[in-house]
């Protein structure tokens, strides 16, 4: 006796959702499906040659990951004492460095500074899957942004990291539009994201990750939901 599966459909695609409160942003769609944003570097050369528009890795990163842009003017400026971030709004610009301690000394030993970004939105995605963020292959600044794993369901942080050594006497520029980080989804489906302008839903989500936890609290939180929910 053969036993029939059920008819099972599953969403070819991946819907990322990203909300934010301030009506500037609005119809820009600043985090958006990397195939979506032109880029003359990308168009085939008439003749055949090699160049990063046949380059694998590439195509089909903008096949499937997802970017953000610069949603405003502003520029990192480093001194021999300190360093100084200026912005074009400061209402839509939130960051700060980390201390010695919290990179447990390396960041001293190795005199780098690190920079906390967090962009003015939130993420959401409802189903249970890791994003690799990374620095866009084609931001043209002169930093470093490592590289990291994301849960969108769990947490709404679209938050990266810049790492500037000391001694760089030098101002770096962002201008509005410039490509800052990529989020690829670990599996092979491909993305639609949908960009809202919803203050509720937004101011939920940021405060949905608020800590209740003195450490660990992201893995704890994601374990303690899964044994609440069995």
């Amino acid at each position: 006796m053969k036993l029939k599966m059920p008819f099972v459909t599953v969403n070819r695609f991946i819907d990322l959702h990203v909300y934010y409160r301030h009506a500037a942003l609005d119809g820009y769609n600043f985090i958006d499906a990397e195939a979506k944003i032109k880029k003359i570097q990308m168009k085939l050369p008439k003749k055949e040659i090699k160049t990063i528009s046949t380059c694998t890795g590439l195509i089909e990163m903008q096949k499937r990951s997802v970017c953000l842009r610069s949603w405003q003017d502003w520029s990192i400026e480093i001194n021999d004492e300190d360093i100084n971030v200026h912005t074009t709004q400061k209402d839509l610009f939130d960051c700060d460095f980390h201390t010695h301690e919290q990179s447990n000394g390396w960041g001293e030993k190795h005199g780098i500074n690190i920079l906390k970004i967090a962009p003015p939105f939130a993420v959401e995605c409802e189903e249970n899957i890791n994003w690799l963020l990374s620095g866009s292959p084609f931001s043209h600044q002169n930093f470093h942004i490592p590289s990291g794993l994301l849960n969108f369901k769990e947490n709404a942080s679209a938050n990266f990291f810049i790492y500037l050594h000391k001694g760089d006497k030098k101002i770096v520029k962002m201008k509005l539009n410039d490509h800052l980080v990529n989020y690829t989804p670990m599996c092979d489906r491909r993305v639609r994201v949908h960009n809202h302008f919803d203050i509720p839903k937004y101011e939920y989500l940021i405060e949905r990750m608020i800590s209740l936890m003195q450490q660990g609290e992201y893995a704890k939180r994601r374990l303690y939901k899964k044994e609440y929910e069995l």
